[in-house]
């Protein structure tokens, strides 16, 4: 104790100010994120980025540093009070991203996977190392770079075993299944999505790949109602929808998709969900949703320093 007095007499007035200011912003940072996770979430718009930019292990963190500035400030029972609220934060949090399915892979599961790619920032060869190490049946990616003829022939020449689709709003696929029909859509200001179709074994598997805006001020409610419209048209066909939505899974208005699919991750996720940013993903920002006329075995996702988000890779087979 009195080596932190000590430290405390250093500390000119306008720093030691500055200590009590940061311990209160990161007190009101929590307490005003616990509020809105707990009742509206991200329902109110502008309220919206305030949910956004408090996900759970940020506010474990930020409690537990404010109990450390208030212990050092000489106020336990607002030390404690900070610490508590850490740990409550701290199990919400490996209750909501920490997933033990120990199911496996089957013979007859394909193996998927999604994954932003940040325009190759490190590297194509090493993003083609990467997802090759999956032996994927089916690749999604977003942010995949032109489309020009050189890129295109890159992919080719990568994946000889795949089918390309065309590369429209820097989204690709690539599948060992022949691909039987690709379109381009919008979801409105903010989003934009491809729709395949794809030839299976056991029949047609219908793919979307879906880009949204990072805007945290975006409304996000308009582009995901109209993306579950989209999908449901489909009806019992096995479809499966896949991209980085950039927004958290736990978000108000994944209600609608909800009603007909299912989130991978949640329904049979293996290891710790949120996939941005790299090094420290807090948020769960890309996704993988079937219909009920898919099987999910496992679902989990990459650490990898490539790209700044996780790839994301579901095995899974249609119902029979």
């Amino acid at each position: 104790m009195k080596n932190v007095m000590w430290f405390w007499q250093l500390l000119s007035r306008a720093q030691q100010r500055s200590v009590v200011i940061l311990a209160v912003a990161m007190a009101v940072y929590v307490v005003v994120g616990v509020a809105i996770r707990l009742t509206i979430k991200d329902a109110i718009p502008f309220l919206a980025a305030i949910y956004y930019a408090a996900p759970l292990p940020a506010m474990t963190l930020a409690a537990v540093f404010a109990g450390l500035l208030w212990a050092f400030l000489k106020r336990p029972r607002i030390a404690l009070l900070s610490f508590a609220i850490g740990f409550a934060c701290a199990w919400w949090t490996y209750q909501h991203t920490c997933f033990a399915n120990l199911d496996q892979a089957s013979s007859s599961d394909r193996c998927v996977v999604f994954w932003n790619v940040s325009s190759g920032r490190l590297g194509w060869a090493r993003v083609v190392e990467t997802l090759k190490s999956q032996n994927p049946d089916v690749i999604g990616l977003v942010e995949s770079g032109g489309g020009s003829s050189e890129a295109m022939a890159r992919w080719r020449e990568d994946f000889p075993d795949h089918e390309l689709s065309e590369l429209e709003g820097g989204m690709l696929l690539l599948s060992k299944g022949r691909i039987i029909s690709d379109a381009y859509g919008s979801l409105g200001k903010g989003g934009r999505y491809k729709q395949l179709a794809l030839e299976t074994g056991t029949g047609v598997l219908h793919v979307f790949i879906v880009d949204i805006d990072s805007d945290p001020l975006m409304q996000r409610r308009e582009v995901l109602e109209k993306l579950a419209e989209i999908t449901s048209a489909l009806g019992d066909e096995p479809t499966l929808v896949m991209g980085d939505f950039n927004t958290p899974g736990d978000s108000l208005h994944f209600d609608a998709l909800r009603r007909t699919f299912d989130n991978a991750f949640e329904s049979r996720g293996s290891g710790y969900s949120p996939t941005w940013p790299i090094p420290v993903p807090v948020l769960q920002l890309d996704h993988i949703w079937v219909n009920r006329q898919i099987v999910l075995s496992q679902c989990k996702a990459e650490w990898t320093l490539i790209s700044d988000h996780r790839p994301v890779t579901a095995w899974l087979h249609v119902a029979p």
